[in-house]
């Protein structure tokens, strides 16, 4: 499953800083649109856990139009920081998922019912990237 980098309305580029956090991901980020979904996720997910565990600051984290990325890589990161016991270390599993698709979704007004009636199941697509990303 790859990405359609030619479709017109997307018109923005990958660009990252030269930095020491970006540097040290073993990377060819210039092939970023010859990689699948499952790669692309995973390298943008090393990157930012990357930069909260190493940056000096907060993370903003917003995608191009902010329907479908953003709420998948803030829910993958919290559900990623929560296994790792970083964060929400109160609640069990299933208040975490409670919380993830109650925040990061709903109260956010992303259009799932629209989305599937498309057959875009983004949602979907979270719970699978859950099961192949890798600790690193």
């Amino acid at each position: 499953m790859y990405f359609d980098w030619d479709q017109a309305f997307v018109n923005a580029e990958l660009k990252l800083p030269n930095s020491p956090i970006v540097n040290d991901i073993p990377l060819d980020w210039l092939d970023y649109k010859k990689w699948n979904l499952i790669e692309l996720t995973s390298s943008y997910m090393m990157l930012l856990i990357k930069c909260l565990g190493e940056g000096e600051g907060g993370l903003l984290l917003h995608c191009i139009s902010g329907w479908d990325r953003t709420p998948l890589f803030t829910s993958l990161l919290r559900l990623s920081l929560w296994a790792d016991g970083a964060t929400h270390q109160n609640l069990n599993a299933k208040e975490i998922l409670y919380l993830t698709i109650a925040y990061d979704w709903m109260l956010f007004g992303h259009q799932l019912e629209d989305r599937l009636s498309k057959q875009e199941d983004v949602f979907s697509l979270l719970f699978l990237l859950l099961t192949v990303l890798k600790r690193g």
